[in-house]
């Protein structure tokens, strides 16, 4: 699967030729097709991977959200305490959900469109915790769904590498967008509560009229 890619991988002796760093080039015919899970985590990037587009546009419509809770061929990912529930494989796959037929009680954030499936995820988290807060998590607990099927919930560092392109995307971003709502429901300039818009992308001060946006931090190792 990999003929028409070229990988760079750490070579396992750190003081072969070319000095320490210098990587070895796996690609074409040169490549066995032979790797640990660590290094196919390593080599697919696995958490920068989807297919659904975010659909920035959409969100400015007031009544997107609205709009796709209605439609019966949206899904919707649940999380709870940073963990989703996940259906065994292989591949194992998210369990994404239909809306509620009375609507979703908590607000459900846009992650995007992909394949003209609109797909939101709705954190269930008891409580609002804050960014220190060390209480027990929902990862691990087993659930049986409607269909009879017993789903995990983990979180996107115990099987994001292990999920399709789709549903990396859809985990990583929600995962994301959680982290930020949880540490960021105050104002930074007046410590007011602020509200959700723009499909869980924006929280807006209703004091002073300031938007405040998911933190992007690039990582480099």
């Amino acid at each position: 699967r990999c003929a028409s890619r070229v990988h760079r991988k750490r070579s396992p002796h750190p003081h072969a030729a070319g000095g320490p760093g210098d990587g070895l080039r796996v690609g074409g015919a040169a490549y066995s097709g032979r790797v640990s899970r660590t290094d196919e985590t390593f080599l697919d990037l696995a958490l920068s991977r989807s297919t659904v587009d975010r659909s920035a546009a959409l969100r400015a419509d007031g009544g997107a959200v609205a709009t796709a809770l209605a439609d019966g061929s949206a899904r919707v990912l649940p999380l709870r305490d940073g963990a989703a529930p996940v259906r065994p494989g292989p591949p194992p796959r998210l369990d994404l959900r239909p809306p509620r037929p009375g609507g979703e009680s908590l607000t459900p954030w846009l992650l995007g469109v992909g394949e003209g499936v609109t797909y939101l995820a709705v954190d269930q988290t008891a409580s609002e915790a804050g960014p220190d807060d060390s209480g027990p998590s929902a990862t691990g607990a087993h659930e049986t769904t409607d269909d009879g099927v017993e789903v995990t919930w983990q979180s996107l560092r115990e099987v994001g590498a292990e999920l399709d392109d789709t549903d990396a995307g859809l985990l990583t971003t929600a995962t994301a967008l959680a982290e930020w709502h949880r540490r960021h429901g105050h104002c930074p300039r007046c410590g007011s509560r602020t509200t959700i818009e723009q499909g869980g992308w924006v929280r807006r001060c209703p004091v002073d009229g300031s938007e405040h946006h998911p933190r992007t931090d690039p990582a480099v190792i």
